[in-house]
């Protein structure tokens, strides 16, 4: 069974465990030092930070990391000129399978569907789901497709060089 919970302080040293893992540093970048961890997901979980931040449980046991925020909330990522600036609330999606042992075996799809579920569409407001894979993850960007989300296009950030693919997932073909 699939669930969510909120990331806590104590489940940081596992999300640097998991960021230093060889399938997770090419898309989530370098590995990090815990109080690069601190520095940024401890905003998230006091709510500094416009990040609502969660572990993926797999009957019961954390195996991952997933985030949703409201895109309006993160321009200098999430450029002007596509579909999302006319929904103001239309929200973000990331995700990260920690537990090398569960890629490949179509988790990320299962995951992506059930956080649509409970998490972002349990908002009535939110019109829509998005997310930015890397160009070159094939993985992730499988895991959205097969989720149900569709292809906008190429999306270019003024704070991120790597090349994006934009996926959005409406909120009635879910």
């Amino acid at each position: 069974m699939i669930d969510f919970r909120r990331l806590s302080e104590s489940d940081l040293p596992l999300m640097k465990r998991w960021l230093e893992a060889d399938h997770v540093v090419p898309w989530w970048g370098p590995p990090p030092t815990i109080a690069q961890v601190e520095a940024k997901y401890l905003g998230y979980i006091r709510s500094e930070q416009p990040v609502d931040p969660y572990l993926i449980l797999v009957d019961g046991i954390p195996v991952g990391y997933i985030q949703a925020f409201l895109v309006a909330n993160w321009p200098a990522y999430w450029p002007p000129g596509k579909p999302y600036t006319d929904e103001p609330e239309a929200v973000g999606m990331d995700l990260l399978i920690g537990e090398k042992a569960l890629t490949g075996r179509r988790l990320g799809t299962e995951v992506i569907r059930e956080f649509a579920r409970a998490v972002v569409f349990a908002t009535p407001e939110v019109p829509a789901c998005y997310a930015d894979p890397a160009s070159d993850n094939l993985a992730s960007l499988a895991a959205f497709r097969n989720a149900g989300f569709v292809d906008i296009g190429p999306i270019e950030a003024p704070e991120d060089a790597t090349p994006r693919q934009l996926l959005r997932l409406a909120r009635e073909s879910r």
